[in-house]
């Protein structure tokens, strides 16, 4: 008697190990799955990343190729020296003729790494914003003939 109850608590306990073992590989299992899914992710979101970055850099280069050419020192028409104050507080510079219209400005900033969905470029005196003025007027109908400094300015 003594026997058959220790034969059937040892098959009790070897089903109770068996279930633990079976659960704790559906467990790892799991876990597998699970990490092996935000891997995944990971993947996608860095490579989706990446063609942004890609296709934002070709956009940058797309513009600074449509760029005119900057005019030289001894340009004899109206030349409008624009000086710009970046975030991290250095300055960027160019010339451009005074007939060209804002939209080649915008651009130039734009190529310089600074678009304009997340940047403002903004006139100090008036204060104004200048992204949200007419892009097809000219740099001097706009006031900003023979120079002038501006401030960019994130969103």
């Amino acid at each position: 008697m003594v026997k058959e109850e220790q034969d059937i608590a040892y098959q009790e306990s070897l089903l109770a190990d068996r279930a633990k073992e079976v659960v704790r590989k559906q467990n790892q299992a799991e876990k597998e799955e699970k990490e092996k899914l935000q891997f995944e992710e990971e993947e996608k979101q860095k490579h989706e990343r990446l063609q942004a970055e890609e296709m934002k850099e070709a956009i940058r280069q797309s513009l600074e190729e449509s760029l005119p050419e900057e005019p030289a020192p001894d340009c004899t028409e109206p030349v409008s020296m624009i000086r710009i104050r970046t975030p991290d507080m250095s300055n960027i510079e160019r010339r451009f003729l005074a007939a060209n219209p804002l939209q080649v400005l915008l651009n130039w900033v734009e190529s310089k790494g600074y678009p304009r969905n997340s940047f403002k470029v903004l006139q100090s005196w008036p204060r104004r914003d200048v992204t949200e003025l007419d892009t097809h007027q000219t740099l001097m109908n706009l006031q900003l003939y023979p120079q002038e400094m501006l401030i960019l300015e994130e969103r």
